[in-house]
């Protein structure tokens, strides 16, 4: 049975999908590539077919990375101030394990990007920092990969930087 009736073309309007936006994200699609090893690939990738979500259902996938390679990019820090860093990335059969660096200095820990399925990580608190206004630098390295995974890709949803409430 079905309850809905056929209607004219000027009423089939307006049902294009949104796709889920994280408020006060910096896109790592969308992030400057301030250096990279010459031989890795670099794009946007649509995640729309995949289960859960990520911020605009894309992200910034890295291809052909091996351990010790580190991408840098340029993240801009409107006001000087201590910012709780948060970050998602994806999880994937074939993804590395990772450390980040701000303006060259380790923070967060070594994450583990391997899961059995393609999925989002979910909104991860990296730390708090004290940044200055302008341009930083987030640098993301493969360490190595998770005895299960296939590979070393990495893939990076997005990053937060939210005023810190706690010191």
């Amino acid at each position: 049975n079905d309850p809905y009736q056929p209607l004219p073309l000027a009423e089939r309007v307006g049902y294009e999908i949104q796709p889920h936006a994280v408020q006060g994200a910096l896109e790592g699609e969308s992030l400057k590539i301030v250096r990279k090893p010459a031989e890795i690939r670099l794009g946007a990738q649509d995640m729309g077919g995949f289960k859960g979500e990520w911020s605009f259902a894309r992200q910034l996938f890295w291809q052909g990375g091996k351990d010790g390679d580190r991408l840098a990019l340029s993240v801009p820090v409107k006001q000087a101030g201590r910012y709780d860093v948060l970050a998602q990335f994806t999880k994937a059969p074939d993804y590395a394990k990772i450390q980040l660096y701000w303006n060259g200095t380790a923070f967060g820990g070594v994450y583990d990007t391997y899961d059995p399925v393609v999925i989002p990580s979910g909104e991860i608190k990296l730390g708090a920092l004290d940044l200055a206004a302008g341009e930083s630098v987030l640098e993301i390295e493969i360490t190595g990969a998770n005895e299960k995974s296939r590979g070393r890709y990495v893939g990076f949803d997005y990053l937060r930087l939210v005023p810190a409430t706690g010191k």
